[in-house]
């Protein structure tokens, strides 16, 4: 429980995280060492001051929700401090209930029972009511576990066989899970041993939000299963790479989409595929995330199959390869799991982050439209849900290749979210893909598919298209990957 001073201490933090436009971790940090606190008063003030800054948004939502009186009343009853507001209402109504009693009593006053039902109404109508960009804390719980059968190493029913015998069980088909007496498991609600077959992705199986089907030893030991976001399999389940084709990977760590377009090739041709196998190159220019892409082929058993190269995709060419897929650094406001929104508002900070962010897409995207000649298909994603990085980024390079032979084809046909109107057409906009965390039950997600239909781009035109570029600046940018 949190005693009064570290209750004031957490609203002056979060006042003045605000006031400077910063991330509460730093401010957090330094407060450790400032105020010299303990490990336990540490770990509990970073908690409330974390979720308070976190639902932030949403709190203030509910209270502007409420009768005018009562607003003015809990305004008077916190000294018009609103941080110290919004920590109470996140510990009354999302938290464990523990800080009004360090508080005044004309707190306890004016949350009466019937005030409380009052808010817990209000709370409910304001979490559909605020963008999608504001509500990650409460929208994770709508997010489902995904694994995807790892074909290298195994099959769809051997995975099945090994997590019935294990207790888990298929949910369509309406079977009981028995859990035996001795088993670790029996702490643990029965929903948890549930799953079913994804209806959009072939070799995907989903399991309920907190599973934890990441601690069986089908993911961990044998690596039969990979965790993998069921937005970042999209791609590889509607390239439809050809057997004998080269495939880049660009910006590829932690290699996920590679192998899944392995694991597809595999599931889909059958033996065909090993006499004539999709060859990969994955690159990624950055050291760390290169080591954990290397990490993560060898681990899932990839290294066969997939080439990876330590450089920038800007400065490399591959003069032979037939597709590219394309998810290059974005802002990250489709992950639900993720604050992006923490410190950035107050200044100013998203909308220059936007411009800094669609210019190196744009020019990503250009170098994987112009520079390879026999390339005849490419993915363009990411887990953003702004139309700066996604439709606007299309619009804007697909009026410099149109007439190069690239026209953007329907992916994934059946997928009912298709991409936004505004500055794209009917047509362009129906061939693009997204994901609504809402209603798909994973992270918010953009793709569209190149495809070209004339020859190959001529140096001459290649440099017009270029030249573009030229008056820009580099940025250097974070990635953020599914």
């Amino acid at each position: 429980m949190l005693s009064k001073h570290l209750v004031y201490l957490a609203v002056e933090t979060l006042e003045e995280c605000s006031k400077r436009g910063t991330s509460c971790k730093n401010v957090l940090y330094q407060l450790r060492k400032e105020r010299r606190l303990n490990e336990r008063q540490w770990k509990l003030l970073y908690a409330v001051v974390m979720q308070t800054r976190k639902y932030a948004t949403l709190l203030k939502e509910t209270v502007e929700l409420l009768p005018e009186s009562l607003q003015s009343s809990l305004y008077r009853c916190f000294d018009c401090r609103q941080w110290l507001l919004w920590l109470f209402l996140y510990d009354l109504l999302l938290g464990k209930n523990e800080i009004g009693s360090t508080l005044a009593d004309s707190v306890v006053e004016v949350c009466s029972q019937e005030n409380v039902l009052l808010l817990r109404q209000c709370l409910e109508t304001a979490k559909n009511s605020i963008p999608l960009t504001d509500q990650p804390a409460w929208l994770a719980e709508n997010i489902y576990v995904y694994g995807r059968v790892n074909y290298v190493n195994s099959s769809m029913e051997s995975v099945l066989s090994s997590l019935e015998s294990s207790g888990y069980c298929d949910a369509t088909r309406g079977e009981q899970v028995i859990v035996e007496k001795d088993s670790k498991r029996k702490q643990l609600p029965l929903e948890f041993y549930k799953f079913w077959l994804d209806s959009d992705v072939s070799s995907l199986l989903v399991f309920p939000c907190h599973s934890r089907i990441a601690e069986h030893h089908l993911v961990r030991l044998r690596r039969e299963l990979v965790i993998q976001d069921k937005a970042s399999c999209l791609v590889a389940q509607g390239f439809d790479a050809q057997l004998g084709w080269k495939v880049v990977d660009a910006c590829a760590s932690p290699g996920n989409k590679s192998m899944h377009l392995i694991s597809k090739g595999i599931e889909q041709h059958g033996e065909a595929f090993y006499h004539n196998p999709i060859k990969v190159i994955a690159i990624d220019r950055d050291k760390k995330r290169f080591e954990l892409l290397n990490r993560t082929i060898r681990n899932c058993g990839y290294e066969s199959y997939i080439d990876t190269q330590k450089v920038d995709f800007l400065e490399w060419n591959d003069k032979e390869c037939q597709g590219i897929i394309l998810d290059p650094s974005c802002s990250g406001s489709g992950l639900i799991k993720r604050n992006w929104t923490d410190g950035l508002d107050e200044k100013g900070t998203r909308p220059t982050r936007l411009k800094q962010l669609s210019f190196f897409q744009k020019k990503m995207l250009r170098h994987a439209l112009c520079d390879f000649p026999k390339c005849c298909r490419v993915t363009y994603s990411t887990c953003s849900i702004y139309k700066e990085e996604n439709e606007m980024v299309i619009y804007e390079v697909l009026q410099q290749v149109k007439d190069l032979g690239w026209k953007l084809t329907r992916f994934l046909p059946q997928w009912p979210r298709r991409g936004s109107l505004d500055p794209l057409n009917r047509e362009e906009a129906a061939a693009c893909v997204r994901t609504d965390p809402k209603l798909d039950h994973t992270n918010g997600f953009f793709v569209a598919c190149f495809e070209r239909t004339k020859t190959p781009i001529s140096d001459k035109k290649r440099v017009v298209i270029q030249a573009s570029d030229s008056s820009h600046s580099a940025y250097s940018l974070k990635r953020k990957k599914t």
